[in-house]
């Protein structure tokens, strides 16, 4: 599940998580899991499977709700290339594969 979208931030996240522990956040949260669509009971196999396909897409909001309660995880791109040592510094490379002629 995608923790963030464009302009959401720590903050954004802290006061969502405040909001959602409080008394009226719980009563949010509950309202909306009793507002969940209910699967149909019947044999037509179409309207079931949409049914079933509503109840899950409603649950995946639900989460997404909860999941944006989560810092942002932020790695810049210059943090990510220094992961790795240069491709041409073969001696840093433990792999045994040369990129430069010896």
């Amino acid at each position: 599940m995608k923790s963030s979208s464009p302009g959401w931030s720590k903050g954004s996240a802290g006061i969502l998580k405040q909001f959602l522990e409080s008394a009226t956040g719980q009563l949010f949260l509950d309202n909306l899991a009793h507002a969940r669509p209910s699967l149909a009971t019947g044999s037509d196999l179409n309207t079931v499977a949409l049914q079933a396909k509503a109840v899950g897409g409603y649950e995946s909001a639900l989460a997404q709700i909860l999941a944006l309660t989560e810092p942002p995880v932020e790695v810049e791109n210059e943090q990510a290339a220094e992961m790795y040592p240069p491709i041409e510094q073969d001696a840093l490379w433990s792999d045994g594969e040369r990129t430069t002629p010896s």
